[in-house]
C-alpha cells in the first residue's frame, strides 16, 4: 500500500512544515504539492495527525488517499524526472 498526499496550503511556514513531515517519513514529491509514500509506510494515522495539528482548517487542505500496489503498477508517470529514490522502477515510466 502506499498513499498518494496532496495539499494546498497558504502559509508558507506551515507548507515547509508540512513537507519536511512528509520527507522524513520517506515521502517522495511528484509534484510541486503532491507526494508519494515509499511501499509499505508505517505509521500513516499518526504522520496524518501530526499534519492536521499544522493545518488551519479555514484555509488550508488536505488530501490522502490510499493506492493498492495493484493499481499502482498500473500508473504512468510522464514529463519531468522527479526523485524516485526506489519508489518506482525508473523504466516503466515516461521522463522527459
Amino acid at each position: 500500500m502506499r498513499y498518494i498526499v496532496s495539499y494546498d496550503i497558504v502559509s508558507t511556514k506551515k507548507r515547509c512544515e508540512v513537507i519536511e513531515i512528509l520527507q522524513a517519513n520517506r515521502f517522495v514529491r511528484i509534484q510541486k504539492s503532491v507526494f508519494i509514500s515509499q511501499k509499505n509506510t508505517k505509521n500513516i494515522e499518526k504522520i496524518i495527525n501530526k499534519i492536521n495539528l499544522i493545518l488551519d482548517r479555514k484555509k488550508d487542505n488536505i488530501f490522502y488517499m490510499a493506492i493498492c500496489d495493484e493499481d499502482f503498477d498500473k500508473s504512468y508517470f510522464l514529463g519531468k524526472d522527479f526523485s524516485v529514490c526506489n519508489t518506482v522502477e525508473t523504466e516503466r515510466y515516461l521522463f522527459i
